[in-house]
């Protein structure tokens, strides 16, 4: 495996800051890299202590210009969703001193499962009860996750409480694609479509994750393990989880599947609404064609940002060429409703 960071001095600065955090001497060792995520490095390691091993995971921020919330944020979202007994692995130590790996980073429990979504797929193909086990167990993680109030949520990750998410959301997305570098009709239809169509505002703002999808959870034998990737936690309308984890962009090839491939959306909401969840077809139905837009002007800023060397990426360069796929999933979501 081709090493993107220097390895041995991480694992120095890690027993160094690990002893100095928990004031004994820790060993970490077997560090390896892991293949997930654009943007941030995570390296998995195992930390001696004494007698006792502890399995963690070293989450690298990127470069501050591309940081969508700090690592506070990040890390006071994970400690709620814990509270409220999500499946999410738990935070140890959180430091936003750049001298250690020249960005703030995070320490936190390894938890043992697949991300990557064909693994993912392959285990729910030698099981066939996993896969509606893994769709009802994200809708009682989101039940959880939606139980936090908004106002529990740290300031900066809060979205204006006195205004509908969806104006909100569609404020953020008019922005982004005024960004682009040509025109894109079939995003602007589907913009026009959400402004006229609006879901009623949710009773009440809750915390949401964001960004819940195939290859931002770990799944095993046993089920699902743990939901990752906070780093874009706000508030707002837990139908826009709902919606997200839905579009067809994250069920690779599976499309009968509506929840990542794997998993009809009726175990899902099921399971969601006997948690305590509220389910609106119409709400789920906006947030998924709102999801399926963000998620095309989200590539297609993704190259631009190349482009202009706001932050160089060969995975970045070439997102922008996926999102026609996004053009047809939002024409075939909009054809039934026009």
């Amino acid at each position: 495996m081709t090493h993107l960071r220097d390895l041995p001095a991480i694992e120095s600065a890690l027993s160094a800051y690990l002893s100095g955090a928990w004031g004994r001497p820790v060993r970490c060792t077997d560090l390896e890299e892991t293949s997930v995520g654009a943007r941030r490095g995570n390296i998995l390691f195992r930390a001696i202590d004494g007698e006792t091993s502890h399995d963690l995971v070293v989450t690298i921020y990127p470069p501050a210009d591309v940081v969508i919330f700090g690592v506070h944020d990040e890390t006071g979202a994970l400690r709620l969703a814990e509270a409220a007994n999500a499946p999410v692995p738990h935070v140890f130590e959180v430091c936003d001193d750049p001298s250690w790996f020249g960005e703030p980073f995070f320490i936190s429990q390894r938890v043992f499962g697949e991300s990557l979504p064909r693994s993912i797929l392959r285990l729910v193909a030698a099981d066939d009860s996993l896969g509606e086990r893994v769709g009802a167990q994200i809708g009682r993680g989101f039940a959880a996750i939606h139980s936090v109030p908004a106002t529990d949520c740290p300031e900066t990750i809060r979205r204006p409480l006195d205004v509908a998410p969806s104006a909100t959301a569609l404020v953020t997305l008019r922005e982004q694609m005024d960004e682009l570098l040509q025109p894109a009709p079939v995003f602007e239809l589907g913009l026009r479509w959400l402004e006229r169509n609006q879901p009623d505002p949710p009773a009440a703002h809750t915390m949401v994750h964001g960004d819940v999808r195939t290859g931002n959870i770990l799944v095993s034998a046993d089920g699902l393990e743990a939901i990752l990737d906070w780093e874009g936690c706000h508030t707002g309308d837990p139908h826009e989880d709902l919606g997200w984890v839905c579009i067809r962009t994250w069920r690779f090839g599976n499309d009968e599947l509506e929840v990542g491939g794997f998993s009809p959306r009726r175990a899902m909401v099921e399971a969601y609404e006997e948690a305590g969840g509220r389910f609106d077809p119409h709400a789920y139905h906006w947030w998924k064609v709102l999801g399926t837009l963000r998620w095309g002007v989200g590539l297609s800023r993704q190259s631009v940002q190349h482009i202009q060397r706001t932050y160089r990426n060969i995975a970045m360069a070439g997102s922008g060429r996926r999102a026609v796929e996004l053009e047809y999933d939002l024409l075939r979501l909009l054809g039934p409703v026009l």
